[in-house]
Formats: C-alpha cells, structure tokens, sequence
C-alpha cells in the first residue's frame, strides 16, 4: 500500500477491502494495471460502472505474449473502459462525494471510488524463510529457476511469492 494514499477514506480502497463494497459505484478509477487492477476493471465494467484504468507502463501485462495483452485489451476498451498508458498518480484527493486522482501529467480523474491496485508483495514477511536459507527482495518474492525451485533446492514456489503469474 501506498504510504502516501489515506486508505482510511471510506471511497479509497485497495484489492482487499473493496470486496467489503456494499453498493457497485457509477465510475471508478483504478491505479495499477497490472492481473489484479486488469481483473476488477473487467468486473467493474461488467457491473455498468464507468472505468479509468492507469497503468505506469505503455501495454498491458508486459509478461505475456503481444497476441494476449492485444487480445486483453481491445476486450477493455470495447467494453468501455478507458485505459491511460504511461500515466502515473501524483496525488489522491478523497471528497465527501467523490475521490479526485492528479495524474502527473497534469490529468484530474474525478469518479465515485478509487481502487489502489499497485504494490502487491508476496506474503513472506512473517515465514522466517531466513532460517531456511531463503532471502526475500524487497516486494518479499522469492527467485525461482524454470521449475519454480528456489535457492534451496527441496523448496519450491509459486503464486504472488514470485512476481509474474505462476
């Protein structure tokens, strides 16, 4: 989570506590498009709401095949939802009625909730995988080879542990 975004602001959410939604919203904007930020743009859109989706980089899902991120995202942007490419937040402004995301190009996003989807880390911090001999980087995700095999050969990994969908 973002130290700079005040997740206590009742239309500030991130993927965990926008499942505790009790009304779907009339616009949304998502910051993170990465699987989880791709996931409930598709959601949201499906329940009528409106959708901006910013994503840091210029494509969708960089990891997967050109053929998949094309696929992916005419699917979004057929279905509505407006994709900002090479956008990053400087600022969310939570109102009583509405959540305002400054762009850092300047851009001013004005939409009923906002979903924070970036900085998902593995969950390893309290596994003491040191005493296995495993070090975590910084996101605490774990290195793999081909066959998900960590630097502990009788240790495997998968999922949000090692980054890219496994």
């Amino acid at each position: 989570r973002p130290p700079d975004v005040d997740f206590d602001h009742p239309r500030i959410f991130d993927s965990d506590t926008i499942l505790g939604l009790e009304c779907t919203p009339r616009s949304i904007t998502i910051c993170g498009a990465g699987v989880v930020g791709c996931e409930y743009a598709s959601m949201f859109r499906n329940l009528d709401a409106k959708v901006n989706l910013v994503n840091s980089r210029d494509q969708l899902l960089s990891f997967l095949d050109d053929e998949i991120i094309d696929a992916l995202s005419y699917h979004l942007r057929d279905r509505g939802v407006i994709i900002r490419q090479n956008e990053m937040y400087d600022r969310i402004e939570g109102q009583d009625d509405h959540v305002v995301a400054h762009l850092k190009s300047g851009k001013q996003l004005k939409t009923d909730i906002l979903l924070m989807a970036i900085g998902r880390t593995g969950n390893t911090d309290r596994l003491c995988l040191d005493k296995v001999g495993l070090e975590p980087d910084s996101r605490g995700q774990l290195k793999v080879n081909e066959h998900f095999q960590t630097d502990v050969p009788h240790i495997y990994a998968v999922g949000d542990v090692i980054g890219f969908p496994s």
